[in-house]
């Protein structure tokens, strides 16, 4: 009597109908990796946002009775007026600042250098050699050097500005999604404590608090201190007249995560102002850089990074520069933030590996 093969059959069936849903199921992951990679970056910071500004979000629901909605919202629109509205007034302003400097920038190749101002003769002693050491220097090459590079680094400008407009929108982004953030974010963290807990055993919440600390640290002792840097430095920009003071104040907050770099902004703009006959704004702005601006660096920084973690200075110049190359605008926030998060993660899982070792070494 001969069997049936029907089960057989059947079991064929149900694995091509498997294999088919598994491929449909596949697609429909890579279809909706597709549609969300270009908001990754903004839902990334907005997560970034929402944990370094909870308790803010925290005492704000405290004093609103309680109520997640209304307080999730509130706290939104701080973010929108505290990130937006100067980011949008940036953006306006630098392209008109670019456009200031890329036709000085002609000017110099147009008419030559510019010879020296008046009373740099009429310095006791020195007044003569440095009038022959400005025309040796400026005649003597120096703008020929630098011409080649004027039309590349002003179409670079240009981008930089365009590129504005992408992370003014990436932005906008990031601050909506906070609204949810806030809303869902408690539900959230309990399932993500358990499944790192899950994931990495009984060290897994002190990571957690190790990644935290250490986004708080960048966010407000590195980011924040780039952003107060500029500020304060457009202030003294903006009150000596100093032409393009947006575009001046943004290369402060860019260069402050270097030592020093606020300065290689600050005292040539102060020579300018020198060389227009403009002593005392030049004394002003002189001192404005160094005192008011380089007060902002040592002591906000230091206070959040030693509540954070010690970074070493590559790391977080890659991060910014990386980040802006690979994001844009955001990602000069961003960036330095998850580079720092995941160095700061592996020193302390090598720190806690090597111990374990040093510890089983001593036993044996």
């Amino acid at each position: 009597m001969m069997r049936s093969n029907r089960p057989a059959i059947g079991m064929r069936e149900r694995r091509v109908e498997q294999t088919i849903a598994l491929i449909a199921l596949g697609m429909l992951a890579i279809g909706c990796a597709v549609v969300a990679l270009p908001f990754l970056p903004a839902l990334v910071w907005a997560l970034i946002l929402t944990v370094t500004t909870w308790p803010g979000f925290a005492r704000l629901r405290t004093v609103m009775g309680g109520r997640t909605n209304p307080a999730a919202l509130a706290m939104s629109l701080l973010l929108a007026i505290g990130l937006l509205m100067p980011f949008a007034i940036l953006g306006l302003g630098l392209a008109d600042n670019i456009s200031y400097f890329s036709g000085v920038f002609r000017q110099l190749r147009a008419s030559g250098p510019p010879g020296p101002p008046s009373w740099l003769g009429d310095l006791p002693l020195v007044g003569g050699t440095l009038v022959g050491a400005w025309q040796t220097i400026l005649a003597g090459g120096l703008l020929d050097m630098v011409s080649p590079y004027i039309a590349p680094v002003s179409a670079w400008l240009f981008q930089v500005a365009a590129g504005l407009g992408n992370g003014l929108l990436q932005l906008a982004l990031s601050v909506l999604a906070t609204f949810f953030l806030y809303r869902d974010g408690e539900a959230a963290a309990r399932r993500l404590v358990v499944f790192v807990e899950r994931l990495a055993g009984e060290r897994g919440r002190h990571l957690l608090d190790v990644a935290q600390a250490t986004m708080n640290g960048v966010v407000y002792g590195i980011i924040g201190t780039g952003v107060a840097q500029g500020a304060v430095a457009g202030a003294g920009l903006a009150l000596t007249s100093v032409p393009a003071p947006l575009f001046l104040s943004f290369a402060v907050a860019i260069l402050s995560i270097i030592p020093g770099g606020p300065a290689v902004v600050m005292w040539p703009a102060a020579i300018w102002l020198f060389y227009e006959d403009r002593v005392t704004a030049a004394v002003f702005l002189f001192l404005w850089g160094t005192l008011a601006v380089g007060t902002v660096d040592n002591v906000i920084r230091p206070f959040f990074i030693s509540r954070g973690a010690d970074l070493p200075l590559l790391v977080v110049f890659l991060g910014v520069i990386g980040g802006a190359f690979a994001f844009g605008l955001l990602g000069v926030f961003l960036g330095p933030t998850l580079l720092a998060i995941g160095f700061t993660l592996l020193k302390e899982w090598t720190t806690a590996r090597t111990e374990q070792i040093e510890h089983e070494a001593d036993e044996a």
